[in-house]
């Protein structure tokens, strides 16, 4: 796992558990990272499955989110979640973008 993801796992598990609890189907949230770095998370819940997007200016960043998937999917997993994918992109408009394409 990307050591720069370790923190951030974690608390995105425990939201969307939350996320689940309260009965919400989408929420955005970000992270303050070690470093100084700013994290978007945008969280879509349908039943047990999770669709994560992440969004970020930080290219290392975007690099370790693509390449540590399986990590967040274990992650939530441990929560009782099935996740069916994770986005990544640099901004929500370059995220609202990549859904349009692939719709």
């Amino acid at each position: 796992m990307p050591e720069n993801l370790r923190p951030v796992l974690p608390v995105i598990a425990a939201r969307v558990a939350v996320f689940s609890r309260d009965g919400r189907r989408v929420a955005r949230f970000a992270l303050d990272l070690p470093g100084g770095g700013k994290l978007g998370v945008k969280v879509e819940l349908t039943g047990k499955k999770v669709l994560v997007a992440f969004i970020t200016s930080d290219q290392e960043l975007r690099k370790s989110l693509r390449s540590g998937s399986g990590p967040i999917a274990d992650s939530l997993a441990a929560f009782g979640f099935n996740c069916e994918g994770c986005l990544v992109a640099s901004s929500y408009h370059e995220l609202e973008d990549s859904v349009s394409k692939a719709a």
